[in-house]
């Protein structure tokens, strides 16, 4: 049975901020503020905090740690410099490497309150961890922009990064941060304003990992070896992207491990006048459904008003809403393209379907179900057909697309409808079909006319070597039928032509 999930809100102004910023990007079925361990509970009745935000999908998690300390101006900048980073900087680092040891360790001892009376939700996968650390620092970018014009040096504030540097250095430097640890998890110090910019213009799950894992793999190999502030970097990151991908860090061409990089300052300015940074907003204007369905049922799970399937636990849904969540941004761009282009075509009275596969999950298969409304049916009648419909186009999906591992199907109305709902339904094959399932596969087709009429869609934003087939559901009626919209008209004098 789904319950209520009710989450810490942040304790200090700044945590709170962190929250909200980080539910924009990671949304709220993953992010979880102020998160406890029952470490110390047998003695205090009160777990240990673990972090002040945790974020956790699939594989997939990142610790933060917030640091809100004043940077004392009034004193000289090379003693104020290192009380701010013992404080900011090395002290969450330590919290930041405890918290990913624990959950190494103890992934399944996780508290969303102090008392350790709700368990936080969500199941890590160990397999392949990716465990990502970031320490959130405060009120640097003023002293250090001043600092850097005294040098005779413009700069917009941000900490510069030196990676070879080691924390002693980074003492010794103001307002220069290295690799704080490197027998340990590379560790992301990123100020106020590099973490608002990361987390704007990397406001997927999928684009945020990709980026931070690029960047450390560059580090650790020792090809990035400084650059002029986060920003820079992540210019040279979104200035060379790939098909499916944002970005990339490239690397000289063969094994020339002798060679390293420096990025200087003003990489920022020379993206945001550049065609890829209007390409970006491009795919985030063209995926804003995308993100409002991911909202929109996290909402409701997080509730527990769901509707059909509150008996099924929590797992379940998030891992159907999970399959959203995790396309990057160019991916929801183009499947929100072959959505809405459906849409537009599918008349008001007509059920009809599309089938995509996910750019970049090629394994994972979509079915966008248009269903219309009965006039006569009630609400409640009306998704249990649709429930029916759902359970159907799946199976029909599968045995079209024996490649398909994973089958998700997102229902909806048709256009114009009065009301507008949403339905998500996931099914994972880890095997192929059986006899049986193949021939309820087959006779759905011919009695419900599912999926039997295909037609290539062509995405703007993939070449067309990249775009899978999408199949366009019209039923199988005969010109002279009455038309399949119900009006009484022959089907060619009403809607031939137009399904």
């Amino acid at each position: 049975m789904l319950k209520p999930i009710i989450k810490e809100g942040g304790i200090t102004a700044s945590e709170r901020y962190l929250a909200k910023l980080a539910e924009h990007t990671f949304l709220s079925l993953w992010s979880y503020p102020n998160v406890y361990t029952d470490e110390g509970y047998s003695k205090n009745n009160e777990g240990k905090e673990l972090c002040d935000l945790l974020v956790v999908f699939d594989n997939k998690v990142i610790i933060f740690s917030d640091k809100d300390i004043n940077f004392n101006v009034e004193i000289d900048v090379n003693v104020a410099w290192k009380r701010w980073f013992k404080k900011s900087v090395i002290k969450s680092a330590a919290q930041l490497y405890g918290a990913e040891s624990w959950i190494q360790r103890y992934s399944d001892r996780l508290f969303l309150d102090k008392k350790n009376q709700v368990a936080f939700p969500i199941t890590i996968l160990m397999k392949e961890l990716e465990v990502y650390l970031i320490a959130v620092t405060k009120n640097s970018n003023a002293p250090a922009e001043g600092y850097f014009s005294t040098l005779g040096k413009g700069s917009t504030g941000t900490l510069m990064q030196v990676y070879p540097f080691s924390k002693n250095e980074s003492l010794d430097n103001p307002f220069i941060i290295g690799d704080l640890n490197p027998s340990k998890s590379f560790v992301h110090v990123l100020d106020e304003v590099s973490l608002d910019l990361l987390l704007n213009e990397l406001d997927t799950i999928s684009d945020f990992t990709t980026y931070l894992k690029e960047k450390e793999l560059a580090i650790r190999d020792g090809f990035l070896q400084q650059t002029a502030g986060e920003e820079d970097l992540l210019a040279h990151y979104l200035l060379n992207p790939e098909k499916t991908k944002l970005g990339t860090i490239p690397r000289l061409i063969g094994n020339q491990r002798d060679h390293s990089i420096m990025i200087a300052e003003g990489a920022w300015e020379e993206y945001t006048s550049s065609d890829l940074a209007k390409g970006l907003k491009s795919f985030r204007d063209k995926s804003f459904y995308w993100d409002e369905l991911i909202t929109l049922f996290s909402k409701h799970i997080l509730s527990a008003q769901v509707g059909w399937g509150s008996e099924v636990p929590f797992n379940i849904h998030e891992k159907a809403v999970n399959y959203l969540a995790a396309e990057n941004r160019k991916s929801r761009g183009c499947l929100c393209e072959a959505f809405e282009d459906k849409l537009q075509t599918v008349p008001q009275n007509t059920r009809s379907a599309r089938l995509t596969f996910s750019p970049q999950y090629k394994d994972r298969l979509y079915v966008f179900l248009f269903f219309p409304r009965n006039d006569k049916q009630t609400n409640s009648d009306y998704r249990l057909s649709r429930q029916d419909a759902i359970k159907a186009y799946s199976l029909v999906a599968k045995y079209q697309n024996p490649e398909a591992i994973h089958v998700i199907v997102l229902a909806t109305e048709t256009q114009k409808s009065e009301t507008r709902s949403e339905d998500i339904y996931s099914v994972h094959y880890d095997k192929s079909l059986s006899t049986e399932e193949r021939k309820e596969a087959k006779r759905i087709m011919k009695e419900n006319n599912v999926l039997n009429y295909t037609k290539r869609f062509n995405s703007k934003y993939l070449s067309a070597e990249s775009t899978r087939p999408y199949i366009n559901m019209s039923p199988d009626v005969g010109r002279n039928s009455p038309c399949i919209c119900g009006s009484g008209k022959k089907y060619k004098k009403c809607c031939l032509g137009t399904v």
